[in-house]
Parts: C-alpha cells; structure tokens; sequence
C-alpha cells in the first residue's frame, strides 16, 4: 500500500504513543511521524527474559511470574534497604515510588517505602528485579523486600540474595507471607545470605 503525508494527517493525535522512546527501546513506527504529530511506538530492545541496564541487555538476578491480572491492576512490593535496584515491570507496565526514575530505584535510606507495577493490559506478567543493596538496618524490623499478602505472585525465580547479599546481615521476615498464589521457589532463593534463621 502507498502512502502519503496527507492520508496519515493526524492519524494518531491524541493518543498516548511516545513522541520520542525511552532507553532501552527502539522506535518501530518510522516514515511519518511528522504527519502523524510526531508520535511513535517503541518496542524493546532486550529479549523478554532481558533487562536494559546502563547501555546493555542483562539477565535478571530475580523474577516473578504473576497470576492472570487485570488491565490497570497494580502489583506492589516495599523496601527498606539503601542501594541502586531495577525492577522491569514488564507488559508496559509502569514502575512508580520513592526514588524512581524509569526502571530503577534509587534509594540512599533504609526507610522502609512501598513501590508499584501498574500495567495496562490484562494477562499474566514477569516482573524482573537486579540491583545492588548497599545499606540496611534491622532497628524497625522491616525486611529488605517484602511481598508481603501479594496474591498476584505465582512464581519466583533466582536469588535475592544475588541483590540482598554482604555483612549487613539482611532479614527477610515474612517476605513471602499472606502470598497464597504462590507455587514455586527456587532452592538458591536465599544464596548468599548471611544472619540467622529466625531473620528469614
């Protein structure tokens, strides 16, 4: 089919494509964006098993696997451990709480804060973690992540102790508690932590 600027005249005005696309991603709309307001639709560059780090595609150290959610349902998780996290919501979901800048978290306390994948589509989503926690304090007793009474885990996968690991002695106390969708846990969910039993 031949196209030209005036038959794609505002075709898209008023939509909530991108008018430019963020990093991690590649523009697959191309030829008319002026024609069509200068919007765009972006598409990623990693795999879905990927996440986009600082200039590169790298694997996760941790994920989950949601159960079936609906459009503009949320899935949320707190922290309390300082450090520079990334979380890939996946889907076009959008990440959002304290100290967030597009997929990654930054966080220079250890206040414990609550953090959101809101997605726009129904289905069922992998949510990708990484990071590096570099400060914790047991002094609330809040662990350094918790999903606490999430019912929309299913799975996990990795190690948070790939993300949560050193002398700081992290506690992950009822981390997984109240999650009664969830079915399956690797065996080195926890390698690489130091402390006591009872801090799990």
């Amino acid at each position: 089919t031949d196209f030209n600027s005036a038959t794609m005249t505002d075709i898209f005005n008023g939509t909530a494509l991108a008018t430019t696309c963020p990093a991690g991603t590649t523009q697959y709309i191309t030829g008319f964006e002026s024609a069509w307001n200068g919007k765009v639709a972006c598409d990623s560059i990693c795999s879905d098993d990927e996440m986009f780090i600082d200039g590169e595609c790298v694997a996760p150290e941790f994920t989950i696997e949601t159960t079936n959610m609906s459009a503009g349902s949320t899935f949320s998780f707190d922290m309390s451990a300082s450090g520079t996290f990334y979380v890939d919501c996946g889907d076009g979901g959008t990440l959002s709480g304290t100290g967030v800048s597009g997929n990654t978290i930054t966080r220079n306390n250890t206040t414990n804060a609550q953090y959101t994948c809101t997605y726009p589509t129904a289905g069922t989503h992998k949510i990708l973690f990484a990071g590096d926690a570099t400060g914790y304090t047991t002094a609330n007793n809040d662990p350094a992540i918790s999903f606490y009474d999430n019912k929309n885990i299913k799975t996990v996968d990795g190690s948070l102790g790939a993300i949560f690991s050193g002398s700081a002695n992290y506690m992950f106390y009822s981390t997984f508690n109240g999650c009664t969708s969830l079915t399956s846990i690797p065996e080195n969910l926890f390698a690489g932590v130091s402390g006591s039993a009872e801090s799990m």
